[in-house]
């Protein structure tokens, strides 16, 4: 978490993994954003250039990249939060016409005050969240596949409009079995047996 961009310091137990823990928006687009270039951390800017009415360029920021996550690891992650996409809570992004290969997690909290969707593809990742500024329950059946999520598509389609829809290039060392990744070593049964 720490290499993909988060900074909130975080307590490690089993349920962390499932994403109990609350962050800032910010710190999870930073994450998901390098898992979207897989591995390839770029530090989130909120202005990217700016021009004169001549076209002349007035301010451009410096984009360093640096490879924080191996590429196979970041592929393996890839691939089980496309699964929230293809079968799972985001489900809704294909079935409204979503047509762009995306990877991504819902959010709810227990006790319904927010409901976001994170999600990415090889060229954007965005967030969307709803809550109160003052927190307070959403209501029983609010959760962030039927609240944010179609807020995520509507964005998503304007932004990747003429955009080509691609895939990130498979990185050596990860190949697809049945529609799952695996390690190499580790496809057909050759995981850890015990």
């Amino acid at each position: 978490a720490k290499a993909a961009g988060i900074e909130t310091p975080m307590r490690a137990f089993p349920a962390l993994t499932l994403g109990v823990f609350e962050l800032p928006a910010l710190e999870i687009l930073q994450a998901y954003s390098t898992l979207s270039r897989l591995g390839e951390k770029t530090k989130l800017t909120m202005i990217r250039r700016i021009k004169s009415l001549d076209d002349e360029i007035l301010y451009e920021s410096t984009i360093e990249r640096d490879q924080t996550i191996e590429k196979v690891d970041a592929a393996i992650l890839v691939g089980m939060m496309k699964q929230t996409v293809l079968n799972g809570t985001a489900i809704g992004a294909y079935l409204n016409g979503f047509t762009h290969p995306a990877a991504g997690k819902t959010g709810t909290t227990n006790d319904f005050k927010d409901a976001w969707f994170a999600g990415f593809q090889p060229t954007l990742a965005a967030i969307t969240w709803i809550g109160y500024d003052t927190p307070r329950n959403l209501g029983s059946r609010e959760t962030g596949g039927g609240l944010s999520l179609p807020i995520w598509i509507s964005f998503m389609e304007r932004a990747l409009k003429g955009v080509p829809v691609m895939e990130n290039p498979v990185p050596e060392g990860v190949v697809n079995s049945g529609g799952e990744w695996f390690f190499s070593e580790y496809v057909r049964n050759n995981g850890v047996s015990s």
